[in-house]
């Protein structure tokens, strides 16, 4: 990616990311789609192994992909349920004495909502990519006769790619999400200090 864009750029492609995870805009996928369109296998080369290669990419993805969902979905589970008990811990303890604990307690509380929502961000239903129907290799082995599975080795390659993209945001939101996580754990500390410090 250019580290040279504009930040209106920046701001408007993680907007597009988060609304639609829609990865045409990314140079491999338009690389994929150039190879799938052009690719021309030549009669007698064993392209098993490349096809194989390129099945095994495509379920790496998939394996990666639901990694990355249930991480997220820890996130969600750890935080959602200790900030609901930490509001109702802090609500049912609001005295005037312990404003200045409740004050500290906010910027971990802070921390930990924004760690729950971009693991939402996650989870959120997105695009993920598939290789095409089975109607369309069938289509394919009639078009290309015996270079048919060779040809569609061409749509394995931009099925992974598109799923590469859509992972590749959803990854991003795990790391802001597992370093908020961190800080809102570390942070725990100065209304903790706050509490114990002799009033």
């Amino acid at each position: 990616m250019n580290s040279d864009r504009h930040p209106k750029s920046l701001l408007s492609s993680l907007a597009a990311a988060i609304w639609s995870g829609n990865p045409d805009n990314d140079h491999s996928y338009h690389d994929s789609k150039k190879f799938a369109e052009a690719i021309d296998p030549v009669m007698g080369i064993d392209y098993g192994w490349v096809w194989d290669h390129a099945k095994d990419m495509y379920d790496r993805v998939v394996k990666i992909n639901k990694e990355i969902d249930d991480k997220a979905n820890d996130i969600i589970k750890y935080l959602g349920g200790g900030t609901g008990l930490f509001t109702l811990g802090v609500l049912a303890n609001l005295k005037p004495e312990n404003v200045a604990v409740v004050r500290w307690a906010v910027v971990p509380f802070v921390f930990a909502i924004c760690s729950v929502f971009f693991a939402v961000l996650v989870r959120k239903p997105n695009n993920f990519f598939l290789p095409p129907s089975a109607r369309k290799a069938y289509e394919f082995v009639d078009a290309y006769g015996e270079m048919g599975k060779a040809t569609f080795i061409g749509q394995w390659d931009l099925a992974t790619t598109k799923a590469i993209a859509a992972i590749g945001t959803k990854s991003h939101f795990l790391r802001l999400s597992t370093w908020l996580f961190f800080l809102s754990i570390m942070l725990l500390i100065v209304p903790i200090v706050a509490a114990l410090k002799p009033s």
